[in-house]
């Protein structure tokens, strides 16, 4: 089962792949109409599932249910036939994810930990989890603040800053989100030999642990 590097970044990119049907349903939507974005989101919703089974042999759940919420809020907004019901759609998938991602970190176990092992495995120290859940966290309060922008759009901005909101700030600030994130990722990835110079005690202790070194072994895992 092929697995790509461990690294944030990695996991960055990941997530934009499961919010394909997400941001495919803003984008048909914002051109072609409600329904043809809950039918895109539908279509882009499997096809996302069946290529991420195929490749890494798991559900991607994040994925999936972001289609359904979409499938069913758009679904309904399509029913009710109702404008506010209409503006509303976008805010109520947002406000649910946001819900989802906090709720995660809440539990002690971060959505995106499980995007994390479903992809790469399991964790591989307690660090990769602090920034997991740190990713976690300014996702949910930017979906939830957006939201909320949204929602107050609606209600006393008029519809064309609804879509202004929905849309291009989206967008926007979806973009920004991404980018922090990948600079948080280098940044913390940093070489460890930065640390080594800074401090002989683990430059020696990372010098024995090299091939070939003659006091190489393996660490007790009983040491911490």
């Amino acid at each position: 089962m092929p697995t790509p590097p461990v690294n944030r970044t990695t996991l960055v990119r990941g997530l934009v792949f499961s919010l394909v049907p997400l941001l495919g349903f803003y984008l048909v939507d914002e051109y072609l109409g409600l329904f043809w974005g809950v039918v895109a989101a539908a279509l882009l919703g499997v096809g996302e599932v069946l290529w991420h089974y195929l490749r890494y042999r798991t559900l991607d759940t994040l994925a999936l249910g972001l289609t359904a919420m979409v499938v069913f809020s758009g679904g309904l907004s399509v029913l009710l036939q109702s404008p506010l019901a209409f503006m509303f759609q976008p805010v109520v998938i947002e406000a649910l994810f946001a819900g989802i991602l906090l709720g995660s970190v809440l539990r002690g176990r971060s959505l995106l930990t499980v995007l994390y092992e479903s992809r790469l495995g399991p964790l591989p120290n307690r660090a990769v989890a602090s920034a997991l859940d740190g990713t976690s966290v300014r996702l949910g309060m930017f979906f939830l603040l957006h939201a909320g922008l949204t929602g107050a759009a609606a209600l006393f901005l008029g519809k064309g800053w609804w879509a202004l909101c929905k849309g291009p700030f989206f967008y926007l600030l979806f973009g920004l989100i991404l980018v922090l994130e990948v600079v948080l990722a280098r940044r913390r990835n940093r070489p460890q030999a930065e640390t080594y110079d800074r401090d002989p005690g683990l430059e020696e202790a990372y010098r024995r642990l090299q091939p070939g070194h003659p006091r190489s072994s393996r660490p007790n895992s009983s040491s911490r």
